[in-house]
């Protein structure tokens, strides 16, 4: 990096060229020209940018990842300290620490940096960007996600997964982004760290960290449409006087009306940490969160497709099925533990996680189909009740360590966890006050009374999951360009369903030994590409039982990619082109007339499953100091063994983009940027619940744009506007879930302004 006295020189260089040029030009018959003011400090500024591009270049080059990896630190450096949309280091593929150019797989990480520039305040709003996802809001619930063609029904945090149900969400994703330093997403099969769920992605939110050994921290207070209102707060200090026992607070209220007639967001998020550092070898990390959703006037399932003459319906955005006193409220809470001791070379890490998530749900189903002009004909087939309770505890520990052979660099990663999952769903049916129909649905207003009495609690699910699992991975250097990584899970699983209202028996699944293997090899064809080819896999239990009263293998998922990497601009930029196969085997089909022993069940057979094959280009990073960009696209095609194509209710193509680009000069301190997220059509083929026609409900291909400015007006203040779906496109952002569907948000607004100390 140069010095200041040199960044001086240069400056006095480019004033003295300005000035003295004119007068060492050979004669001419033309009057002497000399620089105008506006001229010179143009030229300052040019000299200025120079050094600055330099040093930005320099420094990216400092930072660029060795050949070997490096230990524990690197990958744990916060992305809050940058103002960068990538990352040196990362573990969520493997477990290793690597750059992304010596991950194997496609790995996208979403920023802190990011996330402020987009104003995400979900997780589902800071996936809006994330390359190869998906989302559908089927109804007040939340999001469902889908990656390459399969369900992500796994949520990590800090790498320990967490289970997510649609039936029986409990508010997983709705997660504050508050809470988190920055989101991974790893796609395709990730077993070797997950264990068992679909060969689609993994998302692994990262938590904040008390970093700081002064205080410091920001208030930031946000208004928008509908009605929001959200104040943050975010604090760290030191709690002794040498800094080595750190604890960071964070805080955020938020309160919002909604695009939705009655529909309202109320949400508090509380979180804690302590960070020590008991001896220069050993950290100590201890924290608790709570998440707290209450929302009123949920809607459960979509709106109504068709009128009762079989045509279809075209509700405003506005409308619901909801009553007023509808609710599918949710409490998160975690505490967590973390230990890290260095030992020689190992670097061990112990963890300990509890998250309880409940939800407490009061809704109405609506069904029928409305008359167009006198908007009668939708009734209910009763009101219900839920209590839904999700208990995760989970261990892990980890030790990792790099080594030397024969000049060559290793690394190795060795670990064990321990995962129980209980779970509970409680229902509640009303004996009295329930009122059949809604009455004129044209112009619904919510006003349908709570049922007066109601039965006793019934179990409608309960279960008991165990996960035992031993890993290890190894990253070997081949030569100096080339590079394999080897690892292995073996996992004990363990489901036990109790008897329900709706099954007088329990059952248990129980899988031995399951082993899942990953492989992958790097070679470096220049200092800035990088090919890579990998392997991976997962598994899936599934409940169903063959002709001998047998339960079939887990649906086995494979995940095969080969691509390209590259970095550039001193390592600030960093490019991905992927090709993608994922294939499921041991899927369950009906087995001809067959019944399982004793019952009068269908019996199954394990048949192949459904192939995903694609590809995505990625581009993230920095095309200079002041201008950052996240960009990609995704293609895949997903059919099932019969070739028949499935899943066509989420996009086959996809391209995101986000810029952001900060002005100098007289506009010092402003920044601006925005985004457009396009995706090709999608549809769902039903049945006309009037006429008994077959149909699709479509969405045509389209595109959402989003807007950004932020202006640092001190050292301390900034504010940010931000503008949502800028065109106020009308859009389903789900279609066919019960024959219905559901709008997307309409255009929306949000000013922030934050202090920072």
């Amino acid at each position: 990096m140069s010095s200041p006295s040199s960044r001086r020189s240069s400056l006095y260089q480019a004033l003295l060229t300005a000035l003295l040029t004119p007068a060492l030009l050979p004669a001419t018959g033309h009057a002497q020209v000399f620089p105008s003011d506006d001229e010179v400090r143009q030229n300052i500024q040019n000299a200025r940018e120079n050094q600055e591009r330099q040093r930005w270049l320099n420094e990216g080059a400092a930072t660029l990842p060795t050949v070997h990896a490096t230990g524990e630190r690197e990958s744990d450096i916060p992305s809050e300290q940058t103002r960068s949309y990538t990352v040196p280091r990362s573990r969520a593929s493997t477990g290793l620490s690597l750059s992304p150019r010596e991950t194997p797989q496609s790995v996208s990480v979403i920023t802190h940096q990011q996330t402020t520039d987009q104003g995400a305040g979900s997780l589902t709003e800071a996936l809006q960007y994330a390359p190869g996802i998906s989302s559908s809001t089927y109804d007040s619930r939340g999001n469902a996600f889908r990656a390459r063609g399969f369900d992500i029904d796994n949520l990590r945090t800090d790498g320990v997964p967490m289970a997510i149900s649609g039936p029986w969400s409990a508010g997983e994703s709705r997660d504050d982004t508050i809470l988190y330093d920055r989101i991974e997403v790893v796609r395709g099969a990730t077993g070797l760290l997950t264990g068992a769920g679909d060969p689609s992605a993994a998302i692994n939110q990262i938590r904040k960290h008390a970093n700081s050994r002064q205080l410091t921290g920001k208030v930031g207070f946000g208004l928008g449409s509908w009605k929001e209102r959200r104040l943050d707060a975010d604090i760290g200090s030191a709690l002794n006087a040498d800094g080595s026992v750190r604890g960071r607070f964070v805080a955020n209220i938020d309160r919002s009306d909604s695009y939705i007639d009655l529909y309202e967001k109320r949400r508090n998020t509380f979180y804690g940490v302590i960070d020590a550092d008991l001896t220069p070898d050993t950290q100590l990390s201890v924290g608790v969160s709570r998440q707290r959703d209450k929302p009123r006037a949920g809607m459960w399932g979509g709106l109504p497709t068709w009128y009762d003459d079989g045509t279809r319906t075209d509700w405003p955005r506005s409308k619901t099925t909801a009553p007023k006193w509808s609710h599918w409220g949710s409490t998160s809470k975690t505490w967590f533990a973390t230990l890290k001791q260095r030992v020689d070379a190992w670097d061990i890490r112990l963890d300990y996680n509890r998250i309880q998530n409940q939800a407490d749900a009061r809704l109405l189903w609506a069904t029928g189909n409305p008359n167009r002009t006198t908007g009668l004909g939708i009734t209910t087939s009763g009101a219900s009740w839920y209590d839904i309770d999700r208990k995760q505890d989970q261990i892990d520990l980890q030790a990792s360590r790099p080594f030397e052979v024969d000049g060559m660099h290793h690394e190795l990663v060795l670990g064990a966890s321990h995962r129980k999952l209980d779970f509970s769903a409680m229902s509640r049916s009303p004996t009295a006050g329930v009122q059949e129909s809604l009455g004129d649905f044209n112009n619904w207003t919510g006003d349908y009374p709570f049922p007066t009495a109601w039965g006793d609690p019934f179990v409608s699910a309960a279960s008991k999951t165990t996960q035992n699992a031993l890993y290890g991975v190894a990253r070997l250097q081949l030569s100096a360009p080339s590079h394999l990584i080897l690892g292995s899970r073996i996992t004990n699983y363990e489901q036990k369903e109790a008897p329900t209202r709706w099954r007088s028996t329990g059952y248990t699944i129980k899988h031995d030994r399951q082993v899942i293997p990953y492989a992958g090899l790097t070679y470096d064809v220049s200092p800035e590409t990088t090919a890579y080819a990998s392997y991976t896999s997962i598994f899936k239990p599934q409940t169903n039982q063959d002709k001998i009263g047998n339960y079939l293998d887990p649906i086995k998922g494979k995940s095969y990619e080969v691509g390209l990497k590259g970095s550039a601009l001193g390592g600030h930029l960093q490019t991905d082109l992927a090709l993608f196969r994922i294939q499921q085997d041991n899927l369950a089909v009906a087995d001809g007339a067959n019944l399982v022993p004793n019952t009068t069940s269908q019996a199954y057979r394990a048949a192949k499953g459904a192939r995903s094959t694609g590809y995505e280009i990625t581009v993230t990073g920095a095309l200079s100091p002041v201008w950052d960009i996240s960009a990609g696209w995704t293609q895949y095609k997903i059919k099932d063994a019969s070739g028949t194509v499935i899943g066509t209710n989420h996009p086959r193509k996809q391209l995101k983009l986000f810029t952001t680009y900060r002005l100098g000069e007289e506009l010092q301190g402003l920044e601006l940027g925005g985004g457009v997220n396009w995706q090709s059509e999608i549809h769902a083929d039903v049945d006309n619940l009037v006429t008994d026609a077959a149909e699709q409900i479509r969405q045509k291909s389209f595109a959402l744009v989003d807007l950004m400015a932020r202006y640092e007006i001190d050292r301390n203040w900034s504010v940010q506007a931000n503008i949502y779906n800028v065109f106020d496109k009308k859009y389903y952002d789900s279609v066919g879930f019960y024959n219905r569907y559901t709008w997307g948000p309409s255009r929306r607004y949000l000013l922030t302004a934050t202090y920072r100390f």
